[in-house]
């Protein structure tokens, strides 16, 4: 049986082109799968939904022989009309929300990656930074790409940069950001 998020994005001409591109693998998203704890509430759960997030699909870059970083994530996103700032727009705020999700999920794809090579990326990253500029609004309901691409990694800073784009390739809304890396503590209260 087919993937319902995969048989969405499969139906939209667009978005079917980058599927299938043999360049890039379909990946589980992690923040969309139930967790025993609380993390990934806001994105598995409230956001999850005909009329906020309907579909999300997520794909990386598949990596040149030899190399193990991963250094772009796509995610394909279908938005309902839940999440709106102004009419059939978007948020600002859950736009930047969306970004900094995908650039998690290009975060927690090299980790699980390295961890069985025991690298040092091994440990959980935060977001330090976002800065985030807005371009043209983010009309809903919509289909979009949000690409997430490493520019740099140096010891434990990880220098980003993301973008929501239209289905003509457009960029909307962009946005850089700094993760470090941190100790990982489970089970604690902040």
């Amino acid at each position: 049986m087919a993937d319902p998020q995969e048989a969405h994005f499969n139906s939209i001409p667009w978005c079917s082109k980058l599927v299938n591109d043999s360049n890039f693998i379909i990946t589980g998203t992690r923040s969309r799968q139930p967790k025993s704890r609380t993390e990934d509430i806001l994105i598995f759960k409230t956001l999850n939904s005909n009329e906020t997030i309907k579909a999300f699909l997520s794909l990386y870059k598949r990596p040149p022989p030899g190399e193990f970083w991963i250094e772009e994530v796509r995610v394909l996103v279908t938005l309902g009309t839940e999440m709106n700032g102004g009419p059939y727009m978007l948020h600002g705020g859950i736009a930047a929300t969306l970004m900094d999700e995908v650039l998690s999920i290009l975060m927690t794809i090299n980790n699980e990656t390295h961890q069985a090579e025991e690298h040092p990326s091994s440990t959980s990253a935060v977001t330090a930074r976002l800065d985030v500029r807005y371009f043209r609004p983010v009309s809903t309901p919509g289909t979009y790409l949000v690409v997430a691409r490493c520019r740099e990694r140096v010891g434990k800073k990880f220098i980003l940069e993301v973008e929501i784009r239209d289905g003509d390739g457009a960029v909307l809304v962009k946005a850089d950001s700094v993760w470090i890396r941190v100790p990982r503590i489970y089970g604690s209260k902040l």
